[in-house]
């Protein structure tokens, strides 16, 4: 989601929490002032997770990479955790090759709480595909609901899963697959984006926190 489009979800749920009548009344009474709303951007620095492209399938990769950031009452982790690498797989790889990892956000607060939580996938190349798993037993919110997903994306179309949260804490993961569509002579790079909104009062935080994912051909055979 935007951060224009976070605004404005902002606006919509602060202007929801009191009914309008009492909002009119409380003003004519000179008890309630008009509120502004401090909205801070924070963008913290990707951490990037570089792979060799493996030569032949393996089950298990165990690689993985994580973000962390904590401030003002505010934690939050990301990460991925890369499960294998596939040659010539079936759905969703179609007879390609492929990763398949995990991705997991968390966020928590001691003061004010959570509006919203997403996860982006955005693709450098234009040689590979990503695929989101869209079964309940992978994709799971905590205190939330999913609001909108695009369980598919290319260097055209990002995918995403965004979630509707009200809450001092919330999480959400899911399971990848990243189809590569060449023939092991080509560089990848996915870029996986959390992105929360917390509020406290009158003051709003929206975090964005990026990990890259490269994966580069073994032997040098780049072209």
């Amino acid at each position: 989601m935007s951060v224009l489009g976070q605004k404005w979800k902002l606006l919509m749920l602060m202007s929801i929490v009191v009914p309008m009548s009492l909002l009119v009344s409380l003003r004519l009474t000179g008890v309630l002032k008009e509120t502004t709303i401090e909205v801070e951007e924070i963008a913290l620095e990707p951490v990037t997770l570089n792979l060799s492209r493996p030569s032949e399938t393996l089950e298990r990769l165990n690689k993985s990479a994580q973000s962390k950031w904590t401030k003002e009452g505010i934690s939050m982790t990301m990460g991925i955790h890369i499960c294998s690498y596939l040659e010539g797989a079936l759905a969703p790889f179609y007879g390609h090759d492929g990763l398949t990892f995990k991705t997991f956000a968390n966020a928590s607060s001691r003061q004010g709480y959570f509006t919203s939580m997403s996860i982006s996938f955005h693709l450098l190349d234009n040689n590979s595909m990503v695929f989101l798993d869209t079964n309940r037993w992978s994709l799971e919110v905590l205190n939330g609901s999913i609001a909108r997903l695009m369980y598919f994306g290319t260097n055209e179309t990002d995918a995403y899963i965004e979630a509707d949260v009200l809450n001092a804490s919330c999480s959400l993961r899911d399971q990848i697959f990243w189809v590569l569509l060449d023939e092991h002579n080509q560089s990848h790079e996915l870029q996986i984006t959390m992105e929360v909104m917390h509020v406290n009062k009158t003051e709003a935080k929206i975090i964005t926190v990026p990990i890259v994912l490269k994966m580069t051909p073994s032997g040098g055979n780049q072209q």
